[in-house]
């Protein structure tokens, strides 16, 4: 009776929240999540919310653990690395392998700057409905770009991601007049800058935001004071949170505004 409510207490207080760093070897991968493998595991059946920081290097088959069962629930998926520049492997088996997950409504991956191949390949996200979508590449805003009538089949306002996101970031303000692709859109991240980017917050000044935007946050490891947002959008200053420190000592803020009710 006593192993009988032990097992009960346990399944209903189970971990929901796992953070792993990326083994970089294939042997050390294996070792890390065997023990998942075991029928009896509930520890890796509880998963929603999984961090997976990057290490400096990582092997071919980096991807492969995430495709068995204990992580088949998982509702959100972040990546850290404490390293400055850091690399995300494999891109284009991580986004197909995703495409998988049934329970996925949040993708962050905004603590990393895609390099080309990961900017590229992110455009395989978009069959797959979203909720949260944070990434940080300039130079391929996917989601809203052009699209051209007649022959083209591929129509952005058709996609389950368009269709499902309720949280996005967007690198450019050039982009802020297409928001209304998202209907369901909630929460505009902004990150200010990058290695190969740096947004004028001052030109939002000039922006009317989309009333559908009830959230506003922004960050950038390179500014330690809040940006100032025009009376124009109606929004007021929630509060400064930590988000991340990298090996080289750099920090990383995002400020949150939530607007006013009218």
């Amino acid at each position: 009776m006593t192993c009988k409510r032990l097992f009960s207490f346990i399944s209903k207080n189970l971990i929901k929240n796992a953070h792993c760093l990326l083994q970089v070897s294939e042997i050390d991968v294996q070792l890390q999540h065997q023990h998942f493998s075991n029928q009896y595991c509930l520890l890796g059946k509880s998963i929603e919310t999984f961090t997976i920081d990057l290490p400096n290097h990582f092997v071919e088959n980096t991807w492969e653990f995430l495709q068995a069962d204990h992580y088949s629930k998982i509702q959100s998926l972040k990546f850290e690395s404490k390293w400055q520049y850091s690399k995300l492997p494999s891109p284009t088996k991580l986004f197909l392998g995703l495409v998988g997950f049934e329970y996925l409504t949040c993708l962050n991956l905004s603590n990393l700057e895609l390099d080309t191949d990961s900017g590229i390949a992110i455009d395989d996200l978009k069959n797959i409905p979203l909720q949260k979508l944070y990434y940080n590449f300039k130079d391929n805003q996917f989601l809203f770009k052009a699209h051209r009538d007649g022959g083209d089949k591929d129509d952005p306002n058709e996609w389950p991601l368009t269709k499902s996101l309720e949280a996005v970031s967007i690198n450019s303000f050039d982009v802020i007049p297409m928001l209304d692709r998202l209907p369901k859109l909630r929460h505009l991240r902004i990150i200010v800058g990058g290695r190969y980017h740096y947004l004028d917050v001052a030109e939002l000044q000039s922006t009317n935001l989309p009333p559908c935007v009830t959230k506003l946050s922004f960050t950038d490891s390179t500014i330690y004071s809040r940006p100032f947002i025009s009376h124009q959008n109606n929004f007021q200053f929630i509060g400064t949170f930590y988000t991340s420190t990298q090996d080289n000592g750099i920090v990383h803020y995002k400020w949150v505004y939530i607007r006013k009710n009218n």
